[in-house]
């Protein structure tokens, strides 16, 4: 009989979560960033994070705006985080998902860079809390 092998996969990886500020009118040079509840970043304009994600939901904070990011393992996310509309009729912050190539494109166009590793307090996102556990926004 012949041997019949059959390829194993191999395992995906984490997702990897892009957050990037670029640059516009209003907001400070530095806006934190937090993930289920944890913060990860000091967000400086201009720059963006890349977080490793396990597969499934997390939380994204910036600012009072907060989204569920639901990933799977082994693909890239790009969230672009902004303070829209004109200074006296403010939106508000916003972080929207964007599509990758849009994201890649906006990036490069604004030479933006790899958030400085001093802001920066880890490049995970950490399991979401407990239920019944304080978060702190």
């Amino acid at each position: 009989e012949p041997i019949v092998r059959t390829a194993i996969p191999k395992p995906l990886g984490p997702a990897l979560i892009y957050v990037y500020w670029p640059e516009q009118q209003r907001g400070s040079k530095r806006q934190k960033l937090f993930c289920n509840g944890q913060q990860v970043a000091d967000l400086q304009k201009d720059r963006f994070v890349v977080l490793k994600a396990a597969p499934g939901s997390h939380d994204l904070a910036f600012r009072d705006k907060h989204v569920t990011a639901v990933v799977e393992a082994g693909r890239e996310y790009h969230y672009r985080a902004s303070l829209e509309g004109h200074w006296q009729f403010a939106q508000g912050p916003e972080l929207r998902l964007t599509l990758p190539d849009a994201a890649k494109e906006e990036m490069r166009k604004q030479e933006m860079t790899l958030n400085d590793a001093r802001r920066t307090r880890s490049a995970e996102c950490a399991a979401l809390a407990a239920p019944g556990v304080r978060r702190r926004f």
